[in-house]
């Protein structure tokens, strides 16, 4: 290398998709063990890079692709899928973004359905077919078990009572019964 050749630089971005809040290290240094203060002064420490889907709200993406992965996702992890089919009811997204939602939000209906698809696909018709397939798991399961699976997840993501009544066919008092039974 001579000396007035330069570096392109490279920056590592860390993308969590999990669904509960970062607690993990922001640096390298909180990856570390403790170091004797000489070795410590000598030590490069590097900063992580991280994105957030729970927080995406705050990011401005460039690309629109991106934004609405991550706009997706994060509403979904909130329980806002009435929101997510008002906002995108006649948008048209690419199987592969339908796909890489489905693996963020752990959906095994989205991936398949962006998977197999080659034309564009309608978010709001997916998400209404992914409700009643989800209600069909449960009731070819034969049990409330899987109901009640549902209830609990998507009370915790944040749903209504009412809201999880009328996307599973029970009443209101139905999905209280349960969620007073966790």
């Amino acid at each position: 290398m001579r000396k007035e050749d330069r570096l392109h630089p490279i920056f590592s971005i860390t993308v969590y998709y999990g669904e509960k809040e970062w607690d993990g290290p922001l640096c390298l240094r909180d990856m570390i063990v403790d170091m004797p203060e000489p070795m410590a002064r000598l030590f490069s420490d590097y900063k992580m890079n991280l994105v957030q889907v729970r927080d995406s709200g705050k990011y401005t993406f460039n690309n629109e692709d991106v934004k609405t992965v991550f706009d997706v996702s994060r509403e979904f992890f909130e329980g806002n899928i009435e929101e997510v089919k008002k906002r995108y009811k006649d948008k048209e997204l690419q199987p592969e973004l339908v796909a890489v939602i489905g693996k963020i939000t752990d959906s095994t209906f989205l991936m398949q359905k962006g998977k197999r698809g080659r034309r564009p696909i309608n978010m709001c018709t997916a998400l209404e077919q992914w409700v009643s397939k989800e209600f069909e798991k449960g009731e070819k399961q034969g049990s409330m078990q899987r109901d009640r699976e549902l209830i609990l997840k998507w009370t915790r993501a944040g749903y209504k009572t009412s809201e999880i009544a009328d996307l599973l066919g029970f009443t209101e008092e139905e999905v209280r019964r349960v969620q007073a039974e966790k």
